[in-house]
């Protein structure tokens, strides 16, 4: 009965979900009447490969007042498992500097963000401004920790089957990483995506399921 019980509320869960199109547009239409207003922080969360950063660059490229913010910019360093490196545990993000980042800009209109170069695992820092009647989408693996909702508004979680994460991911990596790479960083990510990121689908307004192939 209990394994009924929790097959119940899975499906349950996943009835909440939408699809990419209808939880676009939804967010379109919620950016559109905020801008011109008060600044507004939006949080794009979800697993490696899930489609964050792809949906809020959709978004970002509609009003020059609307400033994409990537969590990867906060990374310092990865978790080092044995001879491996572990790029997707939350100590690796500066999680409480990006909250004070994201207070200083939606007060201030202006902050000194660090920077991050995954290609050559370079860092740097850079001005970051906000317009008059700007919003904010903080975009990233832990966009919905609790180390940010505070400054959240409006939280999204996307979700993708773990194979096509997968394989969205080698297409973002061909550049600077093999397949066997990413392979072998894999299991650490899928293994955040459960123990981690998966729970701050919790603190989500808008729920997106993103199984739409390459």
């Amino acid at each position: 009965m209990v394994l009924g019980r929790e097959l119940q509320e899975s499906k349950k869960e996943q009835e909440l979900f939408e699809n990419l199109e209808a939880g676009y547009k939804r967010l379109k239409l919620d950016i559109s009447s905020s801008l011109g207003k008060e600044p507004k922080v939006y949080g794009v969360a979800g697993g490696s490969g899930s489609g964050k950063s792809y949906l809020s660059e959709r978004h970002a490229v509609l009003d020059p007042r609307i400033l994409h913010i990537g969590l990867d910019s906060f990374f310092t360093k990865p978790v080092l498992r044995g001879e491996e490196k572990d790029y997707d545990q939350p100590e690796s993000y500066q999680l409480e500097k990006a909250n004070l980042f994201v207070h200083a800009l939606t007060r201030k209109g202006a902050a000194v963000k660090p920077t991050y170069n995954k290609a050559d695992n370079s860092h740097g820092k850079a001005e970051v401004k906000l317009q008059t009647g700007g919003i904010i989408i903080l975009e990233g693996l832990y966009a919905l920790h609790h180390n940010l909702v505070a400054e959240i508004n409006l939280g999204v979680f996307l979700e993708a089957d773990s194979d096509l994460r997968f394989v969205r991911r080698v297409k973002r990596d061909k550049g600077f990483q093999t397949v066997q790479d990413v392979e072998d960083k894999w299991k650490f990510a899928d293994e955040a995506f459960i123990k981690y990121v998966s729970e701050t689908r919790k603190a989500a307004d808008i729920l997106i399921k993103n199984n739409v192939g390459l």
